[in-house]
């Protein structure tokens, strides 16, 4: 060996033909020794013939030995008895039969082996150098093991071959920082209550994936990153506390303090009122906020204090909003209605002075304050007093005409029976399709 000639990529304990059928109990068999990443693979033939035209066909004995990691090669020969002598050969030879290497006189040898020996073909193995030291158990040997790593090292190896020629490799161990933590919650950890609260957790360096382990007041717990608590109440203020894991071992906890701050109870006076238009505004006010809103603003003296006076024009619905100093809001609601008012403008007693026992006749004027809008600001014709109305429908009866009325407030008597009116500053009496001025 080396030979081009087939066979080739060989491992030869004796290399000849042989009999493992022959007479006796001749045993071809393998097994593996030790542990990884030491192991030997052994292939062990026992009591094997050689094929020849002897009647015995004679002896032999031999291991090959397959080392891990290192690729060392071992042939061990307990003996060999050939009765008729031929070549037989010990060496090894790679796939193409261009290299090979054998021990000397055994490339081929015919004699028998009658002395055990044993041929060790060991790889040559460059001296290695590994640098930095740094956290090596080895630094001389092909695998060292770098453990308890905690900085990003950078180490270059460096092979010397026996030639002096040497090569050399890099290769980095990122090693993450510490696992650290921080928890949040948004939008604030001050919110008012009935709000929605995001907590946060976040890891910072250490290995992924993370695990998370929250706990919290009112016997809250999560394994979210990042769970939601919804329309908070005072029962959920408190410290929250996560426990953050990551895939190497390490923890780290962090804790947020939410303050659920509660909402101002409003409160609104008068619920109810009348305003008599034109007239005194009604006085409205809020209590149990900090500072108020008022809306709508139509009829009203102003839209913010915690008191504001109201006269509107029709029935209408305010509704305050009131803020605590944490900015929690709350609403309240009055409702302003709004009515005709009435003037009295003159009462009088004919006569005013009378004997004990005699008759006075009193009699009360006054005028409805209807909305302008409804009557004709000025006379313009007909006859009578006052501003007139016209094209007025009321009831069956239709007004087509032009018509005036006087400011006088009538009493109508229980004489009559049949009538309606229709006010604008004046009464108006209708009979019969008739207008009657009073």
């Amino acid at each position: 060996m080396p030979n081009a000639a087939v066979p080739n990529n060989v491992i030869a304990g004796v290399w000849d033909d042989l009999n493992v059928t022959g007479a006796g109990t001749p045993t071809v068999r393998y097994f593996t020794n030790g542990v990884s990443p030491n192991q030997v693979f052994v292939i062990e033939y026992s009591n094997v013939k050689f094929y020849n035209a002897a009647t015995n066909n004679g002896d032999l004995d031999f291991q090959i030995k397959l080392y891990e990691t290192s690729n060392i090669v071992e042939v061990h020969i307990l003996n060999t008895t050939d009765p008729v002598l031929s070549a037989h050969y010990t060496g090894i030879e790679n796939s193409t039969g261009t290299i090979g290497y054998a021990p000397a006189g055994r490339n081929p040898h015919t004699a028998d082996i009658t002395v055990p020996e044993g041929w060790r073909f060991a790889p040559v193995i460059p001296v290695v150098a590994w640098s930095p030291l740094t956290f090596l158990d080895n630094a001389t040997i092909v695998n060292p093991l770098a453990s308890s790593v905690v900085t990003t090292t950078a180490y270059t190896v460096t092979a010397t071959a026996p030639s002096t020629c040497f090569s050399t490799g890099t290769v980095t161990v990122s090693a993450g920082a510490l696992l650290t933590s921080s928890a949040a919650a948004s939008p604030s950890n001050s919110v008012c209550a009935g709000q929605n609260v995001t907590l946060q957790a976040t890891p910072i360096d250490g290995g992924a994936p993370y695990t998370y382990a929250w706990s919290g007041p009112n016997a809250f717990t999560s394994t979210s990153q990042n769970p939601i608590l919804t329309a908070v109440t005072a029962l959920e203020d408190g410290i929250y506390t996560v426990i953050i894991s990551d895939n190497c071992g390490s923890t780290s906890t962090s804790t947020v303090t939410l303050t659920v701050n509660p909402l101002p109870v409003m409160g609104v006076t008068p619920l109810t009122a009348l305003y008599c238009a034109p007239g005194t505004p009604i006085t409205m006010t809020a209590s149990g906020a900090s500072t108020y809103s008022w809306l709508p603003a139509t009829g009203l003296s102003a839209t913010t204090g915690s008191t504001v006076d109201a006269s509107p024009a029709t029935n209408t619905v305010y509704t305050v909003t009131g803020a605590t100093t944490f900015g929690c809001t709350a609403t309240a609601s009055a409702t302003i209605n709004n009515s005709v008012s009435v003037t009295m403008s003159s009462v009088t007693a004919t006569p005013s002075t009378i004997c004990n026992g005699d008759n006075s006749a009193l009699v009360g004027t006054a005028v409805l304050n209807s909305p302008s809008s409804y009557c004709q600001a000025t006379y313009a014709t007909g006859t009578g007093f006052g501003d007139y109305i016209s094209s007025v429908t009321l009831n069956t009866l239709a007004n087509t005409t032009v018509g005036s009325a006087t400011a006088v407030l009538y009493v109508v008597s229980s004489s009559r029976n049949n009538y309606n009116y229709f006010s604008c500053g004046k009464y108006v009496y209708i009979d019969f399709g008739s207008w009657y001025l009073y």
